[in-house]
């Protein structure tokens, strides 16, 4: 899933809109079953089956009316569903990707201090229904980058940190944590560990725009995989350059 026109914990009042696209990886065998747009948890738009099919791959905006909450700080998610199709023990199951950050809504409404909402952190997690071979309830893979700001907010010059954090809320196991830019990785870990910060030396890169992404994923018993992903954009400027990665004369 794709979402455009979000700026992170920014203060907004009135309708918001973005441009969501839910696809599918190709080949599948998994179909289209629902897509959600999420304040804090609760559904404000939802397509569910073949009006979710029907723009599938379609990039479609969305638009949330902010003054119908408090004042103060919330969640902002969406959410894609897809339905396994293909018949064996799968058959039927759900999994679910979400991409979600935060927003400061102030309307003239009442106040409320949300403290369950963290501002700086953009994140996507991915959730499985129940692993067919052994019966666990998988849950969720949360996949957060915690300094955001810091690489969106400004071109990238020199070494810059960057911390991410892979968590889990079901019975698997962390097994990947890993930084990339453009696809390529450039720093990654094969263990359990949760949160590492780790240098981007920007001065790798050529300048100007690049996608910077933060993936992780952890293994069910089944060693079946539960992964996500989150990819930003990034804008890279140094006066001068080391060209030993992906730059472009």
């Amino acid at each position: 899933m794709t979402v455009e026109g979000v700026q992170p914990d920014i203060t907004v009042s009135g309708n918001i809109s973005f441009v969501l696209t839910c696809t599918l990886p190709q080949p599948s065998t998994m179909k289209l079953d629902t897509i959600v747009i999420q304040v804090d948890g609760s559904n404000v738009q939802a397509y569910y089956g073949s009006n979710a099919r029907a723009i599938l791959g379609q990039p479609r905006t969305f638009t949330v009316d902010t003054t119908r909450f408090v004042d103060g700080w919330h969640e902002l998610r969406a959410r894609c569903y897809a339905l396994e199709t293909a018949a064996g023990p799968e058959f039927g199951h759900q999994t679910q990707v979400t991409n979600g950050h935060q927003l400061y809504f102030k309307n003239g409404n009442r106040f409320v201090d949300n403290r369950s909402v963290v501002p700086g952190i953009v994140d996507a997690h991915s959730w499985y229904d129940t692993d067919a071979f052994t019966g666990d309830q998988i849950g969720y893979l949360y996949v957060q980058i915690l300094n955001a700001h810091t690489l969106l907010d400004a071109p990238l010059n020199g070494v810059v940190p960057m911390t991410g954090l892979v968590t889990n809320a079901g019975p698997t196991t962390i097994a990947h944590w890993a930084l990339k830019v453009d696809d390529v990785v450039i720093t990654e870990f094969h263990d359990a560990t949760q949160m590492h910060t780790v240098n981007l030396d920007t001065r790798m890169l050529s300048n100007g725009p690049h996608i910077l992404q933060f993936h992780g994923h952890g293994l069910t018993r089944s060693g079946r995989q539960l992964a996500g992903q989150v990819d930003i954009p990034i804008d890279v400027q140094n006066n001068s350059q080391v060209c030993t990665l992906v730059c472009t004369p």
